[in-house]
């Protein structure tokens, strides 16, 4: 069995899942360098908050759980995130499904199920955006296009990310360049 995956360092984007699928084959807590869970990407790349607001007073169900919130509402990612460092990005976008709460104009939280376990009153007077709704898909399309510029800028990358939100996009793109990798989704 090749095992040379296991000592890379890894940058994790996505949900639980993918997190306890990666941690299990590492085997090894150290090579899991970073992981944002329970973050839409459009909350990641969003502006961060014009109001004051800290939850690290809150009680959570568990550290994991209060990191992610934490990390999703004061917008650590684009500050914290080391991609140089790092051997390789994974990421699923299962936390896509979760609405999101409009802050303020241009940040966005991601209302996942450990922000609501919470039931933060600060959160109420916000403006929920649905998930499958036409203005949240427009939201993702920016925000995709926002995240694969900044996953260019740092360094260390051996390839270049593009977003591709519609099959026109790709068709357009691959007209003009090749393709070496390219994940997709049913949807």
């Amino acid at each position: 069995m090749d095992c040379s995956l296991q000592e890379k360092s890894y940058l994790i984007l996505g949900s639980y899942n993918l997190r306890v699928i990666m941690h299990s084959l590492l085997l090894n807590e150290k090579f899991l360098g970073e992981d944002y869970g329970y973050s839409s990407i459009i909350s990641l790349m969003s502006a961060p908050l014009a109001i004051n607001l800290s939850l690290k007073d809150r009680a959570f169900t568990n550290a994991y759980r209060k990191r992610c919130v934490i990390q999703d509402v004061e917008k650590e990612f684009c500050s914290h995130a080391r991609f140089q460092d790092k051997d390789y990005v994974v990421m699923d976008l299962l936390d896509e499904i979760c609405d999101l709460i409009e802050i303020n104009d241009g940040c966005y939280i991601t209302e996942s199920e450990f922000l609501k376990e919470l039931n933060p009153e600060e959160f109420k007077n916000f403006r929920r955006i649905p998930f499958g709704s036409e203005e949240r898909r427009r939201l993702f399309e920016k925000y995709a296009e926002r995240f694969a510029e900044f996953a260019n800028q740092k360094e260390r990358i051996p390839f270049t990310v593009v977003a591709f939100t519609s099959f026109s996009k790709v068709k357009a793109f691959s007209e003009k360049q090749p393709i070496e990798i390219l994940l997709v989704d049913n949807q």
